[in-house]
């Protein structure tokens, strides 16, 4: 579900996918400026210039406003939940933030130490920071435990508009971008911030670099590369590449920034894909942004485009209703693969990047020969004969696709029918549908061995399946962890995964734009990406969470 909030003082609540409004909600007095869902996802925050914080329990077929959290003496501009859900945090136009117990609604705390209205206040990755922004043209960092503040950070010029946390250690350690109506972007680091404060103090302390001078509009999208070492920013005025350790631009990329993020990195970050809004993919060099190549064949807009394991090649899909291969060397193209009935919305490269699998709005999936060896690079061979297998079974457009390591398993979902559902990859079967249902994102992850698979699914719990036969294994919920487990664990809580999970090093993730669950490659680890932050559940950590 998706909620707004309107300054025709009402909340709406949405079933996004076909665009119909299950709720109006009609309590608030004034203009609703902030909405929140609850880690959960069965209850909404919402913030209003009249003075109020109304909390809804959306569960069922009924929505009800449960509490009324009253105090602020001004409209309040942003409300956010706690990582655990147990706090609320608010900033309002009274200049103050207050932090609220989300069970019983009292507030716990009240911060005067900015000087104007506070715009926004967002939670740090491991939750154990706050950042709030404020019309004093200050960024406030805050200890989430003790509440005190633990620096001020000053340069923008005018109101600080949003921010975005990144806390991978290369490069520098924890950073914080933030983007202000001075059409400037900021990051600032600081060594305290990072858990490895010596190294880090090594490196250079907080920083006030100027990342962005020359936007003309809202930034939109921010966008870390997978080592955290530079960074994209999207506006409707064009796209940008940033040195985030120096502070330095590298290069503006042609192209608007749209809704939807349109930048896809490399699996090593020496690339970039950017899609544009004329059905065109710009492929730039990420060491200086010089563009090299142009892929201008598709004749609609550019739905999905992914990277092939070695970053040798690039998919991309369309609503011309077909697939295209690039070479990401020179950009030209080394195949058009035709067949979907309707817009491809979703691609993946099996781990050896032999096969292609494909999703579209016509409800079926097609699995492609993606090697040069059995089918050389030409568009001399046939559609029909890279394609060896189309899977039906879908009741709405196939939005994600995952393969098994060994490829002989591929998972897939649309959110809309509520499954997951896994298939034999060989025999182009339907193994068995998988209950969900999946959040929109509703990306998988499997063992290294393959024996297993896991995927998010709504209420912000993660599920686990036997990829032999499909089977059922265990429901995962993040509800029962506190914010000390977030160094350390994977955010999921409940029971025991397994006997083999247990320490050892971690695998970093070369995505950052999604909150993905995955098994480490070892098999040994389940992991959670959110925010740009990886979280790690061991055998441990997972014991002892069961003796408390």
């Amino acid at each position: 579900m998706l909620a707004s909030g309107s300054c025709d003082y009402t909340i709406r609540i949405w079933k996004w996918r076909v665009g119909v409004c299950l709720y109006v909600l009609e309590d608030h007095e004034n203009w609703v400026r902030s909405v929140s869902w609850s880690p959960e996802g069965n209850k909404l925050a919402s913030a209003s210039w009249d003075r109020t914080i109304r909390l809804w329990d959306v569960a069922g077929d009924s929505c009800e406003c449960f509490a009324v959290l009253r105090g602020h003496e001004e409209g309040v501009r942003s409300v956010s939940w706690s990582h655990d859900g147990s706090k609320l945090v608010s900033g309002g136009g009274d200049n103050s933030i207050k932090v609220w117990d989300s069970s019983d609604g009292m507030c716990l705390r009240t911060l005067r130490e900015h000087d104007d209205q506070v715009w926004f206040v967002s939670w740090s990755p491991d939750g154990t920071k706050l950042a709030s922004g404020s019309f004093d043209r200050t960024i406030r960092v805050w200890d989430s435990s003790s509440m005190t503040c633990l620096t001020v950070l000053h340069g923008h010029s005018g109101w600080v508009r949003c921010a975005a946390w990144s806390s991978n250690s290369q490069g520098g350690g924890t950073r914080l971008a933030s983007a202000s109506w001075d059409q400037t972007i900021r990051v600032w680091y600081d060594p305290s911030w990072d858990l490895d404060a010596e190294a880090a103090a090594a490196s250079h302390g907080r920083s006030g670099g100027e990342l962005i001078e020359s936007h003309t509009a809202d930034v939109r999208h921010l966008s870390w590369a997978p080592n955290g070492t530079k960074l994209t920013t999207e506006s409707a005025d064009k796209t940008i590449l940033w040195d985030a350790v120096q502070g330095s631009c590298v290069a503006m990329l042609e192209g608007k920034g749209t809704e939807e993020k349109s930048v896809t990195w490399s699996p090593d970050g020496t690339k970039l894909a950017c899609q544009s809004d004329d059905s065109t993919i710009l492929l730039y060099l990420s060491s200086n942004g010089q563009r090299y190549a142009v892929l201008d064949a598709h004749e609609a807009r550019i739905r999905c485009v992914a990277w092939s394991p070695s970053g040798g090649e690039l998919a991309s899909g369309s609503d011309d209703t077909t697939l295209r291969l690039w070479n990401a060397s020179d950009g030209s193209c080394l195949a058009v693969l035709a067949g979907h009935t309707a817009g491809v919305r979703s691609v993946s490269w099996s781990r050896d990047g032999g096969r292609l699998a494909s999703g579209g709005e016509d409800r079926t999936i097609r699995l492609w020969h993606a090697s040069s060896e059995l089918f050389p690079w030409s568009s001399d061979v046939p559609s029909e004969e890279r394609c060896f297998g189309e899977l039906t079974g879908h009741t709405d457009m196939v939005r994600f696709l995952s393969w098994s390591p060994d490829g002989s398993r591929l998972a897939s979902g649309s959110g809309g029918d509520n499954n997951i559902y896994l298939w034999d990859s060989q025999r182009c079967a339907l193994v068995r549908l998988c209950g969900g249902p999946p959040d929109r994102d509703g990306f998988v992850s499997w063992a290294s061995d393959g024996e297993k698979f896991a995927c998010r699914s709504t209420g912000r719990t993660i599920r686990m399946w036997d990829s032999a036969n499909g089977m059922f294994l265990e429901e995962l919920s993040d509800s029962d962890l506190t914010r000390d487990w977030f160094e350390h664990v994977v955010p999921v809580g409940g029971q025991r995964v397994s006997e083999e999970f247990h320490e050892g090093n971690l695998v970093p993730f070369l995505s950052n734009s999604a909150e993905v669950p995955r098994v480490s490659p070892s098999g040994e680890q389940l992991v959670q990406l959110r925010n740009n932050v990886v979280h790690l559940m061991t055998k441990r950590s997972v014991e002892e969470l069961n003796m408390q």
